[in-house]
């Protein structure tokens, strides 16, 4: 079962844009989304992700809270305030380490606003899920959005 394709009447692919600063990482999640339907777009410099977001609309974000330049928090907080980007669905990825449970508090904040995390290392099917779950959300937003056309 592939989790990415849409159904009949949504012919395109969800668009999933991965941020991370790891080339390596990129690599692996484009191979591996893509093998899933999903159309990949990457990131990794943090000052092209509002570019990048405004120009593709991704469906759904996957984002690395350490990022140069500009940190995965205020990408974070920049997408969340904004009308036009405040509904996509945000995955933040942090890796397993001391900062976990200041990473949780934090998250705790965007509680009911379309965001979850995943801790590095992460199951492949961690992922797939939270992507597959996000999903539902994006296809009711692009229903009321086409209905209200």
């Amino acid at each position: 079962m592939s989790f990415g394709v849409r159904p009949v009447e949504e012919a395109m692919p969800y668009k999933v844009l991965v941020v991370d600063d790891d080339p390596s990482f990129l690599e692996l999640m484009q191979t591996l989304l893509n093998s899933e339907g999903y159309r990949v777009l990457t990131c990794s410099h943090s000052q092209d992700v509002p570019d990048t977001i405004h120009r593709e609309r991704p469906d759904v974000v996957t984002l690395d809270l350490r990022m140069p330049d500009m940190s995965g928090w205020q990408i974070l907080d920049a997408l969340k305030q904004h009308p036009e980007t405040m509904r996509i669905p945000v995955i933040v990825v942090s890796a397993a380490g001391t900062e976990l449970s200041e990473t949780r508090a934090r998250l705790s904040h965007y509680e009911g606003r379309n965001v979850s995390s995943l801790v590095k290392p992460f199951e492949i099917d961690e992922l797939l899920s939270r992507i597959a779950d996000a999903i539902p959300s994006v296809s009711a937003e692009r229903r009321d959005s086409s209905s209200a056309a």
